[in-house]
């Protein structure tokens, strides 16, 4: 992680964007050219905080005719960011902490974020439990507070490899989704859409996508309000 944050600040200290991934992608041949053109196109957006290269193994809602879409998550397989938009996030791991507590208090606004995504709230107690910041997680709250976004394509530029088992960050799966991926093969017969907004039928498929078991669902309810109660405690192992 150190060499990472490393490498980025380098980079940064010599261009003003930077694309980066994970070591077990593998990518469609105008992945470069699709993350530089949104990078180009959407620099000036104010909401628009990443362009991702990703696109999650979803049914595209019938009838969609753009190339790309917006939503408030965050995916690091294959994502363009820019420097200044990157530097505002507040990475001081214990002020970013203390402002993830102060929005776990707040229950409007944590139920407004889980309509992203029910995975989300798990990630951010998870956050809390280990007194330290996991990136998906904390950019998709970011990008929540701050009414931003990412670009993702509706044709995948990356297929992600790491469920095999022999990463330390996903772990196995047995029926993996993710390595047979198709991914884009044409090359730049797409447009972005300079004024492209957020769609809620496009919430709706990706709310359904991560949604998790009534029971996840009612185990990270339960540690919300024993945390707010002060019962359980930040840096500690939870016994639930």
């Amino acid at each position: 992680n150190k060499n990472r944050i490393l490498a980025r600040n380098e980079i940064f200290s010599k261009y003003n964007r930077l694309i980066m991934f994970e070591d077990d992608n593998i990518f469609s041949p105008d992945f470069l050219n699709f993350v530089n053109k949104g990078l180009n196109i959407y620099q000036e957006r104010e909401d628009i905080f990443s362009v991702s290269g990703y696109q999650y193994p979803i049914i595209m809602p019938p009838g969609y005719k753009k190339d790309i879409y917006l939503w408030q998550g965050f995916s690091a397989w294959g994502v363009g960011i820019w420097k200044e938009k990157w530097e505002k996030v507040d990475w001081e791991e214990e002020k970013a902490l203390k402002s993830i507590r102060q929005f776990l208090k707040n229950y409007k606004a944590v139920y407004q974020h889980q309509k992203t995504a029910n995975h989300y709230l798990p990630s951010i107690l998870k956050m809390v439990e280990q007194n330290r910041l996991h990136g998906d997680g904390y950019l998709s709250l970011y990008q929540f507070l701050n009414n931003m976004y990412s670009v993702f394509p509706v044709t995948s530029r990356v297929r992600n490899m790491g469920h095999d088992g022999s990463g330390t960050g996903c772990g196995y799966m047995e029926n993996d989704i993710y390595a047979q991926q198709a991914i884009y093969s044409r090359q730049d017969d797409y447009t972005f859409p300079q004024n492209i907004q957020n769609e809620e039928l496009l919430n709706q498929v990706l709310y359904q996508h991560f949604k998790i078991p009534l029971k996840s669902k009612l185990k990270a309810i339960l540690k919300l309000l024993l945390f707010n109660s002060g019962l359980l405690k930040q840096g500690t192992k939870w016994p639930i």
